[in-house]
């Protein structure tokens, strides 16, 4: 048992609290940096951020080349229908770190779920 006890002492924070509000604080803040080491918690704008287990092919080629159509007739743009859809996604800033972003994934939702 003292064997348990040493190795449990050796991975946990002990902390006093005197008031509820004080062990609130320190349960959020533990709360916080667990889900930042898992990567529950993303630290740039929810749009910007990769898109937990989406992958290029979760992206709709046909709708990526409506865009560009849609972008190159209205606005000019410079990329249309035929470029590959990862140099159009960099082009449009919705890959992070090569995975496709929350923003490149939200439009690709059916319209009724």
């Amino acid at each position: 048992m003292q064997a348990l006890i040493r190795k449990a002492g050796d991975q946990l924070i002990r902390r006093r609290f005197a008031t509820i509000p004080e062990l609130t604080a320190g349960v959020y803040a533990s709360l916080v940096e667990y889900l930042g080491r898992w990567g529950a918690i993303t630290t740039g704008p929810f749009d910007a951020s990769a898109c937990r287990g989406a992958a290029l092919t979760d992206i709709s080629e046909e709708k990526v080349a409506t865009f560009l159509d849609r972008a190159v007739h209205e606005r000019g743009y410079a990329h249309g229908r035929g470029t590959p859809m990862r140099s159009a996604l960099v082009h449009l800033n919705l890959l992070d770190n090569d995975r496709p972003s929350n923003a490149a994934i939200l439009p690709n939702f059916p319209s009724k779920l």
